[in-house]
């Protein structure tokens, strides 16, 4: 569940479904991981603290 206005919950949950790991991808390991693309913008702790 996402709550916030004018949230896109269907882009945020396929967003999120694309960051699972196969079983394949799994056994690949934490080497392998490294290289993924990130399916999100990159975000500072600054930018969290704005976020009002």
């Amino acid at each position: 569940m996402f709550i916030g206005i004018d949230l896109d919950e269907v882009s945020i949950k396929l967003r999120l479904d694309g960051c699972l790991l196969s079983d394949e991808g799994w056994q690949e390991g934490d080497a392998a991981w490294r290289s993924y693309a990130d399916p999100f913008p990159a975000w500072t702790f600054a930018d969290a603290a704005h976020a009002d």
